[in-house]
């Protein structure tokens, strides 16, 4: 990649329009920062950004008051380098504001992923089916805003009966079913077991991501560091730390747990674009789950 070659294309659904598919698109040259966090948790994804003198037209189109949670408002986020400017967040607007900074005009945009699903989910019906995984496939239909095939672990558990009730939001019903172990991320929902990961793009971390020692802190099980931006890491993969610690044989593969971007693009601004990624480490015997890569 090059890294000078800094892009990215920030798409959001057009208010004035029933088609889902027209968008309204900010691209370069407008100035923007962004910060996005993604996890492994069960919990939305949070994506930041603040917009830099966008023409009025679509300032206005973009405009959203936080006392409308139940309004579907998609957003897509890529950015990366020339050609390799992969997909990082996607998304419902929770609020869009404009407002003045001296000479320039600021659009300020919060978004979560995964909270629309996780609050308006509903599901009402029965499994007839008498394994865990026919379970969490049906839960996971109705997670309408989710995108793709649920990339799910091995959860082959027999229920306790066959024809399981199930009533209720459907994202409390998932925790409750797999123990928590469930996640939304790039719009697709992933349930993993503790021994378990995906297999990403990005098998190692090295020394040409640019690592940043200074920033480096580990834990018995935890690693935290900070790369220059690297927007093909997923969450939920395994990652090689052979440049971050010494090789423990036995007990040196890693999870990525959270992504955090932190990024300004302008004219103007010389800014780094930094990635900080926290690390789990896994059982020796982690077995990774085909459909990563997302």
């Amino acid at each position: 990649m090059n890294m000078s070659d800094r892009t990215y294309r920030l798409s959001i659904g057009n208010p004035d329009s029933e088609d889902e598919s027209e968008e309204i698109v900010i691209e370069p040259p407008f100035a923007i920062e962004f910060r996005i966090v993604r996890n492994c948790n069960p919990a939305a994804n949070i994506g930041f950004f603040r917009l830099y003198n966008t023409e009025s037209s679509k300032r206005n189109q973009i405009s959203k008051d936080r006392f409308k949670p139940d309004q579907w408002r998609r957003i897509t986020f890529s950015a990366g380098f020339g050609d390799v400017c992969p997909l990082i967040f996607q998304g419902n607007i929770s609020e869009a504001t404009t407002h003045r900074e001296e000479a320039d005009i600021v659009t300020e945009i919060r978004a979560y992923e995964g909270a629309y699903d996780m609050v308006n989910s509903h599901t009402s019906g029965v499994c007839g089916d008498s394994t865990m995984s026919s379970l969490i496939e049906m839960l996971a239909a109705d997670l309408k805003k989710t995108q793709g095939t649920p990339i799910i672990g091995n959860f082959d558990d027999v229920l306790e009966r066959r024809n399981t009730a199930l009533f209720g939001n459907t994202w409390d019903l998932l925790m409750e079913y797999t123990g928590g172990r469930c996640f939304i991320d790039n719009g697709r929902l992933l349930v993993l077991n503790d021994n378990e990961a995906i297999e990403g793009d990005v098998p190692s971390i090295t020394e040409d991501m640019g690592i940043q020692y200074d920033s480096l802190k580990h834990a018995e099980d935890m690693i935290e560091v900070d790369l220059l931006f690297e927007p093909r890491l997923i969450v939920g993969q395994e990652v090689g730390v052979e440049t971050l610690v010494p090789p423990e044989p036995g007990n040196e593969r890693y999870m990525i747990q959270e992504i955090v971007h932190n990024a300004t693009l302008s004219q103007t601004e010389g800014a780094q674009w930094l990635t900080k990624v926290t690390l789990q480490r896994k059982r020796a015997d982690l077995e990774i789950i085909q459909g990563g890569g997302y």
